[in-house]
């Protein structure tokens, strides 16, 4: 089902107004490895909810069509409804898109495009204030 998940993730990651799409494309992709690893050091509790809360949404989304190539549309809003069923249904949708959005912006094409310090240079300032040991 990791083709599954990888859309399911692409459909809740951020998107950016007037970013060109190889950068949207490459912090995608990032996005979607970072979710992964995340989900893949995951007790193995949680390892196991998030994937019968897959299977549901999958199963869910077979009479509408799937998942839509794009988070827009009738597709989308009936599977968007998965998420406002009673229990941690909506709890998928919030962790696929808090993550991906975790992994995009810290992504450095768009870090750049929105005119922010690159990551790697902000946790160099930080570190260079804090004294080692604390």
């Amino acid at each position: 089902m990791p083709g599954f998940r990888h859309r399911l993730i692409d459909l809740a990651r951020p998107r950016i107004a007037g970013l060109p799409n190889a950068d949207d494309a490459a912090a995608g992709a990032a996005a979607e490895i970072f979710v992964d690893a995340a989900l893949a050091r995951a007790p193995q509790h949680f390892r196991v909810a998030i994937a019968v809360l897959d299977c549901g949404l999958w199963l869910w989304c077979l009479p509408a069509g799937g998942l839509p190539p794009r988070p827009e549309g009738r597709r989308w809003r009936w599977a968007r409804m998965y998420g406002r069923l009673p229990g941690p249904f909506a709890g998928l949708f919030r962790l696929y898109g808090g993550l991906a959005a975790l992994a995009f912006f810290e992504h450095p094409t768009v870090t750049r495009h929105l005119g922010l310090t690159d990551t790697r240079a902000r946790q160099a300032t930080f570190r260079a204030k804090v004294p080692a040991g604390d």
